[in-house]
């Protein structure tokens, strides 16, 4: 006799849209503030401390939207 059952499914829950962008986001800032401390460190022009501060804030902006949206 064959057995027409599905098989069985582990309890998954599904990973939301929000949460990853959320997680993105997090990895994106953190890695735009170690990028502004090696420039820090290192004598670079003022272009990359620019780079990385309009997308630390713009993370941190996204970040709070996205906590204030929920």
């Amino acid at each position: 006799m064959t057995n027409t059952q599905p098989p069985p499914r582990h309890d998954v829950t599904p990973v939301s849209r929000g949460s990853v962008v959320r997680t993105l986001l997090w990895a994106l800032l953190v890695i735009s503030v170690l990028a502004n401390m090696v420039a820090s460190f290192i004598d670079v022009p003022t272009w990359p401390h620019l780079a990385c501060g309009l997308v630390t804030a713009a993370c941190a902006t996204a970040l709070l939207v996205t906590r204030l949206r929920s």
